[in-house]
């Protein structure tokens, strides 16, 4: 493609536009359909007296689905890259001896902040529970549900290949816009950047209920003060599809079982 076209120099920082148009690429229809849910499931269930994870639960053939729509966005997502002659030499993604220990790493971190807001949400809640062991018991009640539930619709919750390959496509899928493309642009647009990418990921998960989306929110800064350190993106991939595999609970659950 003639450089008139794709620009002149490669671009080594994205401007505010460009993460404008790559948050919509991205996110606009899973944001729609998030809120859309959110509004006609979550705030229409008015029984829900404790904080917790909505029980959404996807099928085998949901999977595919979202594995076809995810490689669909990046093909475009990757052609808008090119057209802005986008230097990916920005971004860090590698395999290396560390990447395993980090994504370990990363999942204690995010999974022990988790199982905090957890636990305080349902101290706070309306009637509190008083004791670390009534609040256990009752995210384990709901760690048994949602693993049963997710079972019933994918024969075997561990071992599903297509849950398997939806957690580690959506892994780089979120992070390496929330923590890639979103952290190559300049100091000054950074915190704008950052704030935009907090936004979209609250939106993105509000369908699970604005606790959850909470959760996942602090999951995510989590990430972003670890970013600071730990500049391979790889680990952060892994540790996302840990959690779209097995759930943010899944502490509570191991310690409490």
């Amino acid at each position: 493609m003639p450089d008139a076209i794709r620009g002149g120099k490669p671009a080594k920082q994205l401007q505010l536009a460009d993460i404008i148009v790559l948050s919509f690429l991205f996110f606009a229809d899973y944001i729609m359909s998030s809120i859309q849910f959110y509004f006609s499931n979550v705030v229409a269930d008015t029984k829900t007296e404790m904080p917790a994870e909505m029980p959404v639960n996807f099928s085998i053939q949901d999977n595919y689905n979202i594995i076809i729509m995810e490689l669909g966005s990046l093909v475009i997502i990757f052609v808008y890259l090119y057209l802005r002659r986008f230097d990916y030499s920005n971004l860090t993604i590698s395999f290396d001896k560390k990447v395993i220990l980090q994504a370990l790493l990363l999942i204690g971190l995010a999974g022990i902040t988790a199982d905090i807001i957890i636990y305080v949400g349902y101290m706070l809640a309306s009637p509190p529970m008083e004791t670390v062991t009534a609040v256990a018991n009752n995210i384990n009640q709901l760690s048994v549900e949602q693993a049963e539930a997710k079972q019933l619709n994918h024969g075997s919750f561990q071992f599903t290949f297509s849950l398997l390959l939806v957690s580690l496509l959506n892994g780089f899928y979120e992070e390496v816009f929330f923590l890639g493309l979103l952290c190559t642009v300049s100091q000054k647009l950074l915190p704008a950047s950052i704030i935009i990418g907090l936004i979209i990921r609250f939106l993105l998960h509000i369908y699970q209920g604005i606790f959850s989306a909470l959760i996942i929110l602090a999951m995510g800064i989590i990430f972003l003060v670890c970013r600071k350190y730990i500049k391979n993106l790889v680990p952060f991939f892994l540790a996302h599809a840990f959690f779209d595999f097995y759930g943010l609970i899944l502490f509570w659950h191991l310690v409490y079982i």
